[in-house]
């Protein structure tokens, strides 16, 4: 039997939130849409972002309003996101901000770039800014004396890193005690 303290109703369609999958998660959505122009569609399964009941519930008919409609477009815009921008988009909007510096600029991103691309690989523009972390400063450190063998290169190696570290921690910093939501 379902809960009745979780049902919602969509032009007269009967929905259920999905209950938290941990004590004090949030709600997720879980129904199997209509067709989309005669494609098979998968069920769609979003999390709701909050676990307060009434206002998963008016999140879910945002999102399953327009999927009901047949406005595909307009529910891929409201799927929940995670919260956090692309370090791409802090970049964008930094530099934005701070065109009277180029070379600290330059520098600064280059620091970051280089932090990023040591611990994870890839390009950093795509990556998630929930990553800019101690951890991600714990870990760069950890690669890069692994690869120093004498004590000679080890000394370079910390001059090294603090160097990178002194650059990049403004943009730590700032995004910790920022909001890094994807309004930006």
């Amino acid at each position: 039997m379902k809960d009745r303290r979780l049902l919602f109703h969509v032009h007269g369609r009967k929905f259920y939130l999905a209950p938290p999958r941990r004590p004090g998660g949030p709600y997720y959505i879980r129904f199997d849409p209509p067709s989309n122009a005669g494609k098979r569609v998968r069920t769609v399964h979003r999390s709701l972002r909050t676990n307060v009941a009434a206002a998963a519930k008016a999140r879910a008919k945002l999102i399953i309003e327009p999927i009901l409609n047949g406005q595909w477009e307009t529910a891929e815009k409201l799927k929940s996101k995670s919260g956090y921008a692309t370090i791409g988009d802090i970049i964008d909007r930094y530099q934005s901000h701070a065109e009277d510096r180029p070379a600290t600029i330059r520098n600064n991103i280059s620091a970051l770039r280089t932090l990023i691309r040591t611990v994870h690989g890839g390009d950093p523009d795509l990556l998630s800014s929930s990553i800019l972390t101690g951890e991600l400063i714990r870990q760069f450190e950890r690669i890069r004396m692994i690869e120093a063998r004498t004590e000679s290169t080890r000394r370079r190696a910390r001059t090294s890193i603090r160097s990178y570290v002194v650059q990049a921690r403004p943009w730590l910093l700032r995004e910790k005690c920022a909001s890094t939501k994807t309004s930006i």
